[in-house]
């Protein structure tokens, strides 16, 4: 089925609470001060499907919060897979570095791999985001964009209604879908959330 319409993000977004972030009970740190910020993520949808966002060369240096799209990347170039998670594969180019630097992601519809700034980045499976959403005390949060994309997803999928679990199907829901959220430091309050889904970004939130 077509993805739901989600608005582009941007960077200045207001502030709101991603599940790993409540899962983690929101753990502060530091920023840098040079860490650099985009201004806008390009990460536009359309009724239909999915728009990729801007192509850009593999050894280019994307500022915190841009999301590029390469498809000459060469496999050995990738760095070191961190997880396979709903198709997706999360490559670290220097895993050993705690400063933001280059990311990859394969598994989308086009066969290019997106690229991204980051200190760490964590898989979220759509369980651990039922399981936090849905939770009494989570219910008043602000309802984020990829919590909205979410449930555009889960409720015709499942047959359940919004805000309700997915139910026995949620193990074939998360074959396609999962959360992967992006820190620019670790344990920092500063974050982006981005719900992927049937090898394409569905939605993206920046908080902290």
């Amino acid at each position: 089925s077509a993805p739901p319409t989600v608005q582009t993000v941007t960077a200045s977004a207001p502030q709101q609470s991603g599940f790993l972030a409540r899962l983690l009970n929101g753990n502060q740190a530091t920023v840098p001060d040079n860490a650099p910020i985009a201004e806008e993520a390009a990460l536009p949808l359309s009724q239909e499907h999915a728009v990729a966002p801007q192509e850009t060369a593999p050894d280019a240096v994307l500022p915190w919060g841009e999301i590029g799209r390469v498809c000459a990347l060469r496999r050995r170039d990738r760095g070191t897979q961190q997880g396979a998670v709903a198709g997706y594969r999360l490559y670290d180019t220097a895993p050993e570095l705690a400063a933001p630097h280059t990311m990859f992601l394969t598994g989308f519809a086009d066969g290019c791999a997106r690229q991204f700034t980051a200190a760490l980045a964590l898989f979220g499976d759509v369980g651990t985001h039922e399981l936090v959403r849905y939770e009494t005390s989570a219910r008043t949060a602000p309802i984020t964009r990829t919590d909205q994309a979410y449930e555009a997803i889960k409720a015709p999928f499942c047959r359940v209604a919004e805000g309700a679990p997915c139910g026995a199907r949620l193990d074939a829901l998360s074959r396609n879908t999962v959360f992967l959220t992006l820190y620019p430091a670790f344990g920092g309050a500063l974050y982006a959330d981005i719900l992927l889904h049937d090898g394409e970004i569905i939605a993206v939130d920046f908080a902290g």
